[in-house]
């Protein structure tokens, strides 16, 4: 069990049944205006049919009206006289009081949270900032996000990995850290209504929102979210269940008066959802989801959903020069100014050939809160905006462009048209103005097109990296707050000057927490952090931040989108397997078709898909050059992918590259947690599935400490990886031939080259899922090119099948399979995917009585969702009829 050291005393509540409603019949497809209606209210209650009205639209065409449930009801509002919020409320990484005077800052790595002062002194109202105290909350905790109550005193701190809410008092003079109230699994988003008598937190794994008395710090309610998102068919044909939903960000409307249930709540959907199926040729691979959005009315209980479109056009063109679209996706925050709200998320581009600037991008979309519907070309590109900007300001091409990699937070100076945009990959901080019509009229600057965080000339311990989140003193406006996660400290701007507070030499910045002794393993860490979400200097294209590695695997996990790489149509694959917990020689092979064993070997990432110099370099030139690129893939190193060892050959003791960048982020892949488990499963049906997944075999493919079988059994170097090439495994006696990687004898190798195909292949199972799709989704079985067939299907039955992901996450990680070929676990248990659940089983779900055969398949999808590093994990089989491992005993 985790061990989870609080410096609180953690509170237990009992009582908290969860009752689901489907809460929508089926509506109208309406293609012309599909986001709006709704249906249901969180008493679980059924939306009627309609058409921009309760009931909403919940045909497959459209973005569809919802309906969602609670537990316990809508509570009744006292009357209340104390202090109101001036504006909408959200949460962030940071928190300033009412006043400007106090602020709250989390510190996610470390498990703290600091208190510190904004004052202005002197004739000119100079700001500065001052150390107060940082609370330690224990290991364990990582707390997430904060808020400030309307009194400007109290306190409030979601902790994601220890699940809770709890309160800080008397924030500025004697603080005490209240008991934690239990909230679902992944807490990551919180804001306050704005009489701060409620709290309200998302729970991302569940797909609910917790409704919590901020007095007595207890929950009123639990908003069911799974309920909505299945009523707008994106889903097919599932029942609601938790983890279908994934709510991220929070804001609350305000009308500034003294009643909180007259708003709404609006919630963003992490992931986007599919509107239609994928073309065979993957024409439509870059359009064919959309983001969404659901706004909660907290008086009646409606659930509404807003889809936030594609864009058909993003503003740049691919590598064969076609328009390229993207999807909002990864909903990092919304934020509510004026009549509208904004929503800032990592388009997805996945179509091939890849482009550097077509990969994703830092959108915002604009919803219309009076109708909620997107507005018409609502989706922005930031980065087309800004490329606009410095080509009509004649900046050069170089690191003198920056773009906002990683748009984690919008916010708003009070009272103007004027918004600010915190870029997490680039460092930085970038403007905006918005015109009537609610979209961005303009970008950047008179005094500077963004706010660097780390500036040339500023001293180390000053430098901002990786801001998570903003705050704007409502006393003087034109000063601003950024928490920076990686270099643990709080950055002071000047709006005036549109720069640090101080300039680069007197930077006003605060360290909020002590930073790891230098040649430590925690620095390795923290740099390897640094790193991995980075797309500056060497890490993308001219160091501008157009990509990082975090662009595909947020907190290290996965966007859960289909990306046409060079082996084929692709789900990006959470890192939280790739690694044993706490046994980091206990390392997965990489890819779905075995093609990587180091992550050093995503070195070829960064300079394929970011086009960065990346990190493997003999050389420093200034300005970074590509001619300092050690040739991974040449005659003399040879160890490009699955040939020897990319750790060894940029390894500096060995004379490789001159810097540990890699061993850096390998490390702090090492510390990669999976999720949690949704909170809201049933027990008895957990129990249930356990079995199920016993007598389904299940072990044979997904047994072991990482819940695969894969596993790197050599020690990677040119002679060993030289050696698997011409090394036969050997079939145990009894082994499922259907499930072999290769059918003939003399192409059963450890690792197997053909046409088109490198793979560690002994690790691979045949499962029957090339090229096969739950009816409504479709596959695009090509490569990045868009017309060679993807890797996979093998050749006359040879270099066939998949390594199998770790089973970590699968909560989080939907859509299923290598090219997400299933949306939900349903659809990958329904006989469409027969083979590969009857694998190594081949009665399992075979029941007559069709109740019997769904209610199996519940239990075990229950089971599966259960799985993080607190279950216990089976055994692998020994290789035979049960499956197991066919490489170690070879290598």
């Amino acid at each position: 069990m985790r061990i989870i050291q609080l410096a609180i005393t953690v509170l237990a509540l009992a009582g908290m049944a969860t009752a689901c409603g489907k809460g929508v019949e089926e509506g109208n497809e309406n293609a012309e205006n599909p986001n709006t209606g709704t249906g249901g209210d969180i008493f679980g209650g059924t939306g009627g049919a309609g058409n921009n009205g309760t009931g909403g639209n919940a045909g497959t065409g459209g973005n569809d009206g919802t309906g969602g449930d609670a537990t316990g009801g809508i509570e009744e509002e006292e009357e209340y006289d104390g202090p109101v919020a001036a504006q909408a409320t959200k949460g962030s990484a940071i928190a300033l009081s009412p006043d400007g005077s106090l602020a709250l800052a989390v510190n996610r790595d470390v498990g703290s949270v600091t208190i510190f002062s904004l004052e202005f002194t002197g004739d000119q109202g100079e700001p500065e900032l001052n150390f107060v105290r940082e609370i330690p909350l224990g290991a364990g905790s990582e707390p997430w996000q904060v808020a400030i109550g309307p009194d400007g005193t109290t306190g409030y701190v979601i902790l994601r990995e220890a699940q809770s809410l709890i309160r800080i008092d008397d924030l500025g003079a004697n603080p005490s850290v209240s008991d934690p109230v239990e909230v679902g699994s992944e807490p990551t988003g919180l804001t306050l209504s704005p009489t701060g008598r409620t709290a309200y937190v998302a729970n991302w794994n569940d797909g609910t929102v917790s409704v919590v008395d901020t007095a007595g710090l207890v929950i009123k309610r639990t908003i069911d979210l799974n309920p909505a998102l299945v009523a707008t068919g994106y889903l097919g044909d599932v029942e609601p269940r938790p983890g279908l939903s994934h709510p991220r960000s929070l804001a609350v409307t305000n009308d500034n008066d003294t009643e909180d249930l007259d708003e709404t709540l609006y919630v963003t959907e992490y992931f986007a959802q599919q509107i239609e199926e994928a073309n065979s040729d993957g024409s439509n691979a870059d359009r064919l989801k959309a983001g969404l959005v659901y706004a909660v009315d907290l008086d009646t209980g409606d659930i509404r959903t807003v889809r936030l479109n594609p864009l058909a056009d993003m503003g740049f063109v691919d590598n064969n020069d076609e328009v390229a679209g993207c999807f909002p996706n990864q909903l990092q925050d919304i934020s509510i100014q004026g009549d509208y709200a904004y929503v800032a998320s990592v388009c997805a581009s996945p179509k091939g050939p890849v482009s550097f600037k077509t990969n994703t991008a830092p959108v915002i979309s604009v919803i219309d809160l009076a109708s909620n519907v997107e507005v018409s070309q609502g989706g922005q590109n930031l980065n087309r905006l800004f490329e606009d900007l410095y080509d009509d300001d004649g900046v050069a091409d170089d690191a003198s462009r920056r773009f906002p990699l990683l748009a984690n937070e919008v916010v708003f100076v009070p009272g103007k048209q004027v918004g600010y945009v915190t870029a997490g990959g680039s460092n930085a901080v970038f403007r905006f103005e918005i015109g009537a019509n609610g979209l961005i009229s303009q970008v950047g600057s008179a005094n500077n097109r963004f706010i660097n965080l780390a500036p040339a000339g500023i001293d180390g311990a000053k430098a901002g990296l990786r801001p998570i989140g903003m705050v704007i003193s409502p006393v003087q406006g034109s000063a601003a707050l950024v928490v920076n996660d990686v270099s643990r400290n709080v950055s002071l701007l000047n709006f005036n000057t549109q720069a640090l507070q101080g300039g680069a030499a007197d930077a006003e910045v605060l360290a909020i927490t002590t930073l790891p002794a230098s040649g430590s393993n925690d620095e390795r860490v923290r740099q390897g952090k640094r790193f991995f979400t980075t797309g500056l200097a060497r890490w993308s294209l001219n160091g501008q931040a157009w990509g990082a590695c975090e662009s595909c695997h947020s907190d290290g996990l996965t966007d859960n989108v289909t990306w046409h790489f060079p082996t084929g149509p692709r789900q990006s694959i959470a890192m939280d397997g790739t690694f044993a917990p706490n046994d980091p020689s206990d390392q997965r092979v990489l890819n779905w078709t075995s093609v990587r064993d180091e992550v050093h070997d995503f070195e070829l990432n960064t300079r394929g898909v970011s086009g960065g110099v990346g990190a493997a370099v003999f050389q420093i030139s200034d300005p970074l050059s590509n001619d300092d690129r050690i040739d991974l893939a040449s005659d003399e190193i040879n160890s490009a992918n699955l040939n020897g060892s990319a750790e060894e050959a940029m390894d500096p003791p060995n004379n490789g590259s001159l810097l540990e960048d890699w061993n850096n982020i390998n490390a702090w892949v090492q510390t990669i947690r999976a999720p949690r488990r949704p909170a809201n499963l049933p027990a008895e049906l957990v129990s249930r599935g356990r079995q199920l997944f016993t007598e389904g075999g299940c072990r044979g493919c997904h047994g072991g400490a990482k819940w695969t079988i894969s596993e790197r059994f050599y020690q990677p170097s040119a002679e060993v990886n030289a050696d698997l090439a011409a090394t036969n495994f050997e079939v145990p006696a009894g082994f499922p031939e259907s499930i072999l990687p290769a059918i003939d004898e003399d192409a059963q190798l450890l690792r197997f080259q053909a046409a088109g195909i490198d793979q560690i292949q002994c690790v691979n199972r045949e499962v029957g899922t090339f090229d096969v799709a739950e009816e409504g989704v479709g596959i695009a079985e090509l490569r990045q090119d868009m017309s060679t067939l993807a890797m996979g299907g093998g050749i006359d039955g040879n270099g066939r099948g998949y390594n199998s992901p770790s089973l970590f996450g699968v909560a989080a990680g939907a859509p299923y399979l290598h090219g997400g070929n299933a949306r939900t676990l349903e659809a990958l248990f329904s006989e469409t995917f027969s083979d590969h659940f009857r694998a190594l089983s081949a009665n399992l779900f075979t029941e007559s009585d069709a109740d019997v055969r769904a209610a199996n398949v519940n239990a075990l999808i229950f089971y599966l969702m259960s799985i993080d590093e607190d279950e216990n994990t089976f055994t692998i089989p020994n290789a035979g009829a049960e499956g197991g491992q066919i490489c170690s005993d070879n290598g």
